[in-house]
């Protein structure tokens, strides 16, 4: 644990150290914490205290070493938590929040069958809640990302099972399979009407992701140039293994 993430005199910090070292170590005991953390024996032992008073971690019988009460972990647990691929995104996706002139949303197949945006430059980028991996292009993304072929076929069979009637005649009519067929060869798909970019990213057995990248203003001349460098510049900065290109034969 490095001591430069916490603020010496900040409390806040004080009580968050004490609980992860609880957390990770326990049960400990004061003068273990007081070994392990960056601040004095005292100040532990009132963020202790502290915690045990609002029920986060309660001391034991017969040495009064510290571990977490059982029912806040599974508050936590059981609690909204972030999406693991959003972490470990960050330093992307706060680089890609830097730019000004473009809007981005991070897709995830969250079931089979459906997509959703679970992280996004934009409240109203949220609203779009389900995202057909038929005919939606992100989804699409998302889809190719997946690299078991069975998990891809039972992906597409549980999509085609709750799509829409339009969804449905955009499979059968051969959209779906130039879509992917586009996205094989190019390693995105690219809608220059509406001055967008999406790709595959995080690939992975079962669970796919994609990022699409949108210009703030696609009528403005140059506006889909300047997002299309944007995205190839992401697309860079995925390493191999994670990256957007998709060479598979499936379809």
């Amino acid at each position: 644990m490095s001591c430069n993430r916490y603020n010496f005199d900040a409390h806040t910090d004080r009580l968050i150290a004490v609980l992860e070292e609880v957390s990770n170590t326990g049960p400990c005991t004061l003068a273990d914490l007081n070994r392990r953390l960056p601040f004095p024996r005292a100040a532990i032992w009132r963020a202790a205290s502290t915690l045990k008073r609002l029920g986060w971690i309660r001391s034991r019988r017969g040495d009064n070493a510290y571990e977490v009460v059982a029912n806040q972990a599974m508050r936590i647990t059981n609690g909204h938590l972030s999406h693991p691929e959003v972490d470990s995104l960050a330093d992307i996706l706060d680089e890609l929040e830097c730019e000004r002139d473009i809007r981005f949303s991070l897709a995830k197949l969250t079931d089979y069958g459906t997509c959703e945006v679970i992280e996004a430059s934009s409240a109203s980028l949220y609203s779009q809640r389900r995202l057909s991996p038929l005919i939606d292009a992100q989804a699409i993304c998302a889809l190719a990302a997946v690299t078991s072929a069975s998990a891809f076929d039972r992906h597409l069979s549980a999509a085609i099972k709750r799509g829409n009637r339009e969804e449905i005649l955009d499979h059968d009519s051969g959209i779906f399979s130039a879509r992917l067929q586009k996205l094989k060869i190019a390693g995105y798909l690219a809608d220059e009407e509406h001055g967008s970019f999406c790709f595959p990213i995080l690939r992975s057995g079962i669970i796919g992701c994609s990022i699409k990248i949108n210009a703030l203003n696609p009528d403005v001349p140059g506006s889909f140039e300047a997002c299309k460098a944007v995205a190839l510049r992401v697309m860079r900065l995925v390493d191999d293994e994670k990256v957007n290109a998709i060479r598979s034969d499936r379809h």
